[in-house]
């Protein structure tokens, strides 16, 4: 059941999320799945390390590319009011 742990946690990481923050968290987790499902490049060659390194690290890139759209839209949309 791998779900479980997502089942769990997602109803108390609501409860932390202001709405205002809401808009930069959509926008960072829809990056993070274009990116993990899309992979360009390093992303794809990551795969190809042994064992679960590369699993790994591909999300790790992944994350790493929605943080850099993170950034860039938190400079285009500017701060956001409590």
């Amino acid at each position: 059941m791998w779900y479980w742990s997502v089942y769990h946690t997602l109803p108390d990481l609501a409860y932390f999320i202001r709405p205002a923050a809401l808009p930069m968290l959509l926008i960072t987790f829809a990056a993070f799945r274009i990116f993990d499902i899309w992979k360009p490049w390093p992303i794809r060659q990551s795969q190809n390390l042994s064992g679960g390194l590369g699993i790994t690290l591909d999300d790790v890139l992944a994350g790493t590319y929605a943080a850099l759209v993170a950034g860039a839209s938190a400079c285009i949309i500017g701060p956001r009011p409590m």
